[in-house]
Parts: structure tokens; C-alpha cells; sequence
């Protein structure tokens, strides 16, 4: 389930609950090429559990404050079917490090987080698994004004649903089709209440759609060659963005290959071309090869390039959040943004396995060129509000 569909360019780890991870596997360097351009500097894979056989597990525990986090799941495996289903609670009374200070450092929160994974293993090599979640985050922080005797309060609400389908044919001869469908839609409210006025109110409404479908082909033994397609599209609506409806739309395709040339030598090549609704194409190649010079000592050379386009609210967000009676801060999206490009280098050194030991050097550079930072403007439109823009800085590393 791809996690970097993402709204208020963050990603919220807590979604994936941690009793249902089998590993995290983490790739440096720009991944674009195979997992879209998003990955202009890495991945982090996270693969769930797939059940072997009936099982369940309850934990609980609490702290001060009122910190609780309670998790329940059920692990399910009979004949041709497997599933895991997931449920965990989590809440705090928030916390403040600094009692004189009127506001609060860490604000009170209730989540909640479903999960479950249902495979259909319906014929010999052919499978059919759904994966679906749904968050919900309440939490409130406030500020109070001794002076005036005020108390002013923000509310907030989220509410995340993902939904995934995926068909996989494996095939004797080594040839698999896979064919991916997500929907991920996502509501935020904002509620500021500050006596004497009345409550304001927001809202942010996201819906992600994507489609993937992969071959892979086995041209020998030694050499596979992986093709693919994505569509995706991203629809914004908010009173926080300007103008209120927005979305973006790509069209990729996408090639790699992993080719053993000769017992001493190994490579990776590929390349994925990016249509996108506001920035036109792009191409993103990458390669990488391995040399095998003993048993025990191994160097790798990888080179590639990376791509990665505005956010939605990057390019448009236009609010105020109240920091005082007659002060504000402005937080400002920018139309004239360009996508972030980046080029990278790697050579690793790896040595072993000895009888009891490993050992690898690695180099990476990564370049990001029109890098997009939030940042300061020196010359806000209005006294009394500080702004914040987002701007693409030259280069990066």
C-alpha cells in the first residue's frame, strides 16, 4: 500500500500497525525508475505479514498523562484463504514540559487504526488480495491568554481510508502479471475557537486513485526484465488552497532489468517516463553494476537520476493561523514552483561473510537540484503577519 500518498506533505507511519510488519527494507539512492517519482532519493519498503497459520495476540499498557495504546490482532490461514486483521487504540492527555508557558508542548490525541488483508489463492499461480485500513485522529491544543482571561482552542479531525486490490499470476516458467488498484480518500476539519468570536471552521478533502499493472519476463536464466504502467490522480478541496479545487494527474511507464553477464559481473538498468498534468515529461534512468572479484569481496557502482514534482498544497495553500490578538502567520503555497530533480552516485565496498562477521563501505551522493524548502519571506504583504513560502532552493545535498 503506497504510503507516500500523501496529504500536508507528511506521511504518517502510525497507520501501518507495527504488529503486522514482517520487515522494512530500506534502498538508497533514486528509486524512480520501479516505485514512481516520488522516490527521488530512496525507499523504504514495509512488507506486511502473510499469515501461516490461526493465531491471535491482545496487548495493553498506560502511562502518565493518561497514555494508553491497546492493540488487537487475529492471524487466519485455511486452505486457499489467509488473513490478518488488526485493531489499535492509542490516546494521551497531552503533555507540558513547560507549566509557565501558555501553551501546550505535546496536545492531548485519540487515534484509532483498523486494519486487515484478505488473500484468495483461487488457482494454481493465480491470487487475488485485498488490503484495507481506516484512521481516525482526534486532538485539541489551546492557548491561554492570562492577560485577557482567554482560552483559545483548536480542534482537529482526521478521518483515512485506504483500499487496495491486487490480482497476481505467478507462472511456472517464472513470467508474473500483476495488476494493482488504491483509492485512498481523506478528510481533515479544523475548528478555531476564540471567545468572543464564533467558531471558525475548515476543511481539507483528499482523494488518491492509482492503477499499476507489472510484467515480469524472464529472457534466460540470467536475465529478467521487468515493464510496467501507473496512472494516477490526486484530487485537493480546501479552503486552504487557491482556488479551492485542485488536482494532478500522471501517466508513467516504466522498464528495468537485472542481467548477469558473466559469473564475475552483474547488472541493473531501467528508466521510467513521467507524464505529469502541470510539468510535462521527464525521464529518470538509472544503472547499477556489480563485479564479483573473490568469494568474499564484492564492489557495487550505482548512478541514477530522480524526480519529483510539487504537492498540491506546495503550489496552492493560502491561510492564516491567529498567533494573537492583531498578529498572524500567513503559510503560502507557490504556483511558480519547479520539480525537484536529483542525480546520484553510490559505490559500496562489501567483504565476507567471514565465520563470524560482515563488512561493507559505502559512498553515496545525492544531488537535488531546485530542491523545495518552506521558508521565511523578507518582505511580507502584511503588517503584522509573518509569512512562510515554499521556495525551490538551487541545489541540495
Amino acid at each position: 500500500m503506497p504510503i507516500n500518498a500523501k496529504v500536508r506533505n507528511r506521511v504518517d507511519l502510525s497507520l501501518i500497525p507495527i504488529q503486522n510488519v514482517e520487515r522494512i527494507e530500506v534502498v538508497k539512492g533514486p528509486q524512480s525508475t520501479l516505485y514512481g517519482s516520488d522516490a527521488i532519493a530512496g525507499v523504504i519498503h514495509i512488507i506486511t505479514k502473510t499469515p501461516k497459520k490461526t493465531e491471535w495476540a491482545v496487548s495493553s499498557r498506560g502511562g502518565t498523562t493518561g497514555q494508553q495504546r491497546h492493540n488487537f490482532s487475529y492471524a487466519l490461514a485455511s486452505g486457499k484463504w489467509s488473513g490478518l486483521f488488526s485493531y489499535e487504540r492509542r490516546t494521551s492527555d497531552g503533555v507540558d514540559l513547560h507549566p509557565g508557558d501558555p501553551a501546550i508542548d505535546f496536545p492531548d490525541f485519540r487515534k484509532q487504526n483498523y486494519f486487515g488483508k484478505i488473500r484468495y489463492s483461487f488457482a494454481p499461480g493465480h491470487s487475488l488480495t485485498y488490503r484495507g485500513e481506516f484512521f481516525t485522529n482526534r486532538s485539541e491544543i489551546f492557548l491561554w491568554n492570562e492577560a485577557r482571561k482567554v482560552k483559545t482552542s483548536w480542534f482537529f479531525w482526521d478521518r483515512r481510508s485506504g483500499h487496495e486490490v491486487t490480482y497476481e499470476r505467478i507462472g511456472s516458467d517464472g513470467r508474473t502479471f500483476r495488476l494493482f488498484g488504491y483509492i485512498s480518500p481523506f478528510y481533515h476539519s479544523f475548528t478555531e475557537v476564540r471567545p468572543p468570536r464564533p467558531p471558525a471552521r475548515s476543511d481539507i478533502r483528499d482523494r488518491y486513485v492509482r492503477l499499476e499493472a507489472q510484467y515480469d519476463y524472464p529472457l534466460s536464466d540470467e536475465h529478467l526484465l521487468t515493464l510496467g504502467a501507473d496512472w494516477i490522480k490526486d484530487k485537493y478541496t480546501s479552503d486552504r488552497i487557491s482556488p479551492r479545487t485542485q488536482d494532478i494527474e500522471m501517466n508513467e511507464f516504466y522498464l528495468q532489468g537485472q542481467w548477469k553477464i558473466h559469473r564475475m559481473w552483474e547488472t541493473v538498468y531501467g528508466v521510467r517516463f513521467t507524464e505529469h498534468s502541470r510539468f510535462g515529461s521527464e525521464w529518470t534512468p538509472r544503472i547499477g553494476v556489480v563485479n564479483y572479484w573473490t568469494d568474499r569481496f564484492r564492489t557495487k557502482v550505482l548512478v541514477g537520476k530522480g524526480f519529483r514534482a510539487p504537492e498540491i498544497t506546495e503550489l496552492f495553500q493560502d491561510f492564516l493561523i491567529p498567533t494573537g490578538p492583531t498578529t498572524a502567520i500567513r503559510i503560502l503555497g507557490n504556483p511558480d514552483l519547479l520539480p525537484e530533480t536529483s542525480r546520484n552516485a553510490q559505490l559500496t565496498l562489501e567483504f565476507g561473510p567471514y565465520k563470524r562477521s560482515f563488512f561493507r563501505l559505502n559512498g553515496f551522493l545525492n544531488r537535488v537540484n531546485d530542491l523545495i524548502l518552506f521558508v521565511p519571506r523578507d518582505d511580507p504583504s502584511t503588517p503584522n503577519v509573518e509569512e512562510w513560502r515554499y521556495e525551490n532552493i538551487q541545489a541540495g545535498r
